[in-house]
């Protein structure tokens, strides 16, 4: 992992495991579960909304500066579905991104990222996922984690649950897998997604009892790199369902050094 650059930085600690998915439309900085609006009361989805298959997207961003060259390409190309991994923002990024993605025509639920203060006296900031929903699209939240092992951000459609995965590398993986098996169960029988960066190639990957993987792979069926300068596939969906409507791809543009998977 150190020849991709992967390095076990701190990342997001359990201090901040407080509940913090928050609506676009909110302000705050959190929000309590009581507090977050439920989009699928509020709007009467049309027939978008009711298609079996969404075009979900996932890409590591690794850093705000890459979170907000994504939205140029979000105005292009519209994807249903949009998760995000190691955001890092700050408040004043945060709300800037989600001010600019509403413009755009998405609401978005995130989790609270991780402050510190660095050696020279500065703040610093490790993780944070992001799921961005398409505003014609029904959605709601249903379950955020933040633990010593990653991070988890689950939200439910109107024909299926989304979680966002990120994975911290090198740390065990007990409590990431059992948390994730909560949040897959969250809306049995529903067609349940789990994507992200997993930090675990496929045939290492712990929670495969959850369903089925889903690499990107080449016409000899290996798994195809997901960073640009690396060899390993670390970045996929692992689903229930047995039919997506298309097979998984890797985007052309680069944003940091997680290809975009779509």
């Amino acid at each position: 992992m150190c020849e991709e650059g992967i390095h076990p930085h701190p990342g997001p600690q359990p201090e901040v495991s407080e509940h913090a998915a928050v609506h676009i439309a909110s302000d705050s900085e959190s929000a309590s579960s009581s507090d977050i609006p439920e989009p699928c009361h509020n709007h009467s989805p049309d027939e978008t909304s009711k298609q079996k298959h969404y075009k979900c997207w996932s890409i590591n961003v690794n850093g705000a500066t890459h979170a907000f060259e994504l939205l140029p390409v979000l105005a292009i190309k519209k994807p249903a579905i949009v998760c995000l991994q190691e955001t890092n923002f700050d408040r004043t990024q945060r709300k800037s991104w989600l001010g600019l993605l509403q413009k755009q025509g998405y609401r978005a639920w995130t989790s609270r990222v991780n402050e510190r203060t660095n050696s020279l006296g500065h703040d610093v900031h490790f993780g944070g996922l992001a799921v961005a929903v398409r505003q014609d699209i029904a959605a709601q939240f249903v379950s955020e984690w933040t633990g010593d092992e990653g991070q988890l951000l689950t939200i439910l459609l109107e024909n299926m649950c989304i979680t966002c995965v990120w994975r911290r590398p090198q740390n065990e993986s007990e409590s990431f897998v059992q948390t994730l098996t909560q949040h897959r169960m969250s809306y049995h029988p529903l067609p349940w997604i789990g994507l992200g960066d997993w930090n675990w190639t496929p045939e290492d990957n712990e929670a495969i009892g959850l369903g089925t993987l889903l690499p990107v792979v080449d016409h000899e069926g290996t798994p195809i790199p997901t960073r640009w300068h690396a060899k390993r596939a670390v970045d996929y969906a692992l689903t229930s369902q047995t039919n997506l409507g298309s097979s998984p791809e890797l985007d052309s543009h680069a944003l940091g050094d997680h290809k975009i998977n779509l």
